[in-house]
């Protein structure tokens, strides 16, 4: 048998196991074995195995195949591409036609701002999250000129080196790779249904920060506190370049935020030079954005589209684009 062959064979010849096994060995552990599906073809909601099972996809792949496995449009744009232009590096060409049209696309979905400084307008296309996720922590520190980034527990952000220093939302992520990235401080996240305040010692939100698609609630503001304190006690804000948030805490439990604390972050950031960073790269794109209208403010955004090929890519208002260059 060719080299290089094995593995298709066992599966051509029906034995899916040893298939998996064989491909198990030859990929590193950091690989989930989660069972013994190989998936062979999707379409729509489901996913079709070697096996000739049928399963009801309920993941969408964390959000990239949004629209339904192979999406009749979806495959006849990448087709078209394909054949037309797969690749054509920036720093060779000036731009591409695809990207053109991209972006024209982004800016009509963009909402308006109050300010022009703080239009977002300027967009740095990248791979995945993770590398996202770093070219953010490299605009906060390279626009403020400061070193530590605060970001909070249970948050997933990825897997490369920038972005594991700010991941907790499992040890196996950092165990064994340490030391992390230095100046990554730690939060906690505002998990109201484990909250230990008392019903008595919690008081309402200021209107300003209810929103009319939520339900009104009420909020002890010990998260927002606790990054006060940490502003205190562990990195100073003339050291913090940033605050680094999912605005819907994905990994670590999909919780919500009660209304108005986005919004605290948001002042205090203002209040002290800093960059709030919404990574909503598994919140699927501009939905909360939008929501609570957090773009006319001074942030960085990040967020991944898809259908069938995974991307990234990051939004910035006017002032912080020249940072994405170095």
């Amino acid at each position: 048998m060719p080299p290089g062959r094995q593995l298709t064979s066992l599966l051509q010849a029906g034995d899916v196991h040893a298939a998996l096994a064989s491909f198990y060995n030859h990929t590193p552990p950091a690989v989930s074995h989660l069972n013994d599906i190989v998936a062979v073809s999707g379409k729509g909601t489901h996913v079709f195995t070697a096996g000739g099972d049928s399963y009801l996809d309920m993941t969408s792949g964390i959000g990239v195949v949004s629209t339904g496995h192979c999406h009749v449009r979806v495959v006849h744009a990448v087709q078209a591409q394909a054949a037309k232009l797969v690749h054509a590096q920036q720093n060779i060409f000036g731009a591409h036609e695809a990207g053109i049209s991209l972006i024209d696309r982004l800016l009509q979905i963009m909402p308006s701002a109050s300010r022009p400084e703080n239009v977002i307008n300027k967009f740095f296309f990248t791979n995945s999250g993770s590398e996202a996720i770093d070219n953010a922590i490299k605009v906060a520190r390279g626009h403020t000129g400061k070193p530590n980034i605060i970001a909070f527990e249970g948050g997933f952000h990825g897997r490369t080196y920038g972005a594991m220093a700010c991941t907790s939302s499992k040890t196996i992520y950092r165990q064994g790779f340490g030391p992390v990235m230095p100046g990554v401080f730690i939060a906690p996240y505002p998990a109201c249904l484990h909250c230990k305040a008392s019903s008595d010692q919690e008081y309402p939100l200021p209107p300003d920060t209810q929103h009319t698609m939520v339900k009104p609630r009420s909020c002890c503001n010990g998260p927002l506190e606790a990054v006060e304190w940490m502003l205190k006690m562990q990195t100073a804000p003339q050291e913090t370049a940033g605050i680094i948030v999912e605005p819907i805490l994905g990994e670590g439990g999909i919780i919500t935020p009660p209304p108005g604390f986005l919004l605290g972050l948001r002042k205090l950031c203002d209040k002290h030079g800093m960059l709030l960073i919404l990574d909503e790269v598994r919140v699927i794109l501009l939905r909360h954005l939008l929501l609570h209208q957090l773009c006319h403010f001074y942030a960085c955004w990040i967020s991944r589209l898809g259908g069938m090929q995974v991307w990234a890519h990051t939004l910035m208002t006017t002032d912080l684009h020249h940072q994405s260059k170095r």
